[in-house]
């Protein structure tokens, strides 16, 4: 089986990363591509940046040391963010819920919340559950101090899924006595 790579002439700067480990520093070492083409997935996005393969090969053998080096920051840095995500995902987990007493009113407050916001007041045509309980976590709860803590952590999205759906099922809780 023939060597494609060899066939080509130049590889792309997703190559460099993908396929010779150099990161964005080691890139910026090697220079400007060779070769700007147009981007060949989204027609509006930038040029696609093209690097000699021999002029990339050179650079990988000169520098062998250094790309070794960024891979193994590279996997510890991966590592560390594992754990953090991990660590997250433990603490959205197990973190207290807390939902104040709902008002016996809520259902009527929650119609009155979203039929005055600009973004529903034109074609608003009344709260459903879901919107009763999405009123009241951001009211009754303590979401959003939960969220605070999530802020441009590793693993923050998968643990927001966590804290929402376990702030929506508590809400759910005190709104079923409260309609009962």
């Amino acid at each position: 089986m023939a060597d494609t790579t060899r066939e080509k002439q130049f590889v792309y700067k997703s190559t460099l990363k993908e396929v010779y480990g150099l990161n964005d520093a080691l890139i910026r070492s090697l220079g400007e591509p060779d070769k700007r083409v147009p981007n060949p997935h989204y027609q509006s996005a930038a040029p696609a940046s093209l690097y000699a393969i021999e002029r990339v090969e050179q650079f990988v053998e000169q520098h062998e040391d250094e790309i070794t080096l960024a891979r193994q920051r590279s996997t510890k840095a991966k590592r560390v963010a594992d754990v953090k995500r991990t660590e997250l995902q433990q603490w959205a987990a197990a973190v207290s819920i807390e939902v104040d007493a709902l008002p016996i009113n809520i259902w009527d407050r929650a119609e009155q919340h979203y039929a005055e916001r600009e973004d529903f007041a034109e074609d608003f045509a009344g709260v459903g559950l879901n919107g009763v309980i999405a009123y009241a976590r951001h009211r009754f709860t303590n979401y959003e101090s939960l969220l605070r803590h999530l802020e441009g952590r590793a693993g923050c999205a998968e643990a927001y899924t966590v804290i929402k759906a376990r702030v929506n099922e508590a809400v759910k809780e005190k709104l079923d006595l409260v309609l009962a």
